[in-house]
């Protein structure tokens, strides 16, 4: 097999998996503007106004200021506020409690995927769980705070999973998550920092959303910090 074959063959077994997985997204490019991206599954759709490309994030047709790039971000964060009810900026100032994933069957972070635990769930171990779907449909919680995982693998797929199931419902405001041990000391380190994101910036080109964690470095600085992915 020469290597154009083995490319397409490595690419579009790549896209079956992730097709498989729910995890499928599109990447737009403006010619004078950001990249874009969005889930294929989440119903966002994009809107082209004067030759450029924005994404439709409350999927009304139009474009909303706040889903304005060429704006500042004061501009949009202002707009967008004027259209939030008081109980759903209530729920942008909640954290989540400790989640983690994929969540047990009992003790203070525990789970259920479709009612079943993890184990006769059948489910992957990003899969989000039914707590999970509530507290971010229902009560509007965006700060998700992240404190086991199995590895980061399963850590950058269910941010994706997140971030898709976020962003196709309500107002389309992307998740923040935040973990208090990501740092080189800490329960996670580099590597596994490393590894994370390269499956997140793959699997998608993603904007909006921002990793918060313990600052990681060689000295085992522990102020928190913002990495933007």
């Amino acid at each position: 097999m020469n290597a154009k074959k083995l490319i397409f063959a490595s690419s579009f077994s790549l896209f079956l998996a992730f097709a498989a997985q729910g995890q499928v997204y599109q990447k737009v490019e403006n010619k004078s503007g950001p990249v874009l991206g969005y889930s294929a599954t989440s119903g966002v759709k994009v809107l082209t106004v004067a030759g450029m490309k924005f994404k439709d994030l409350n999927r009304n047709g139009k474009l909303d200021r706040y889903e304005d790039w060429r704006l500042t971000p004061e501009q949009r964060a202002k707009d967008l506020a004027s259209k939030l009810s008081v109980d759903q900026i209530a729920g942008l100032m909640l954290y989540s409690r400790h989640q983690a994933l994929p969540a047990p069957a009992f003790g203070f972070m525990a789970g259920t995927y479709q009612g079943k635990n993890y184990q006769e769930g059948l489910v992957s171990p990003w899969a989000l769980t039914d707590q999970q779907r509530e507290f971010l449909d229902k009560d509007g919680v965006r700060h998700v705070l992240l404190t086991a995982v199995k590895d980061s693998e399963t850590a950058a797929r269910w941010n994706n999973e997140l971030q898709s199931f976020v962003e196709g419902i309500g107002w389309g405001i992307p998740a923040n998550n935040i973990s208090p041990a990501i740092w080189s000391g800490g329960r996670f380190g580099i590597s596994f920092i490393g590894h994370y994101d390269s499956i997140v910036t793959t699997d998608r080109f993603r904007d909006g959303t921002t990793l918060v964690s313990y600052r990681y470095d060689f000295w085992g600085e522990s102020r928190v910090d913002y990495g933007h992915g």
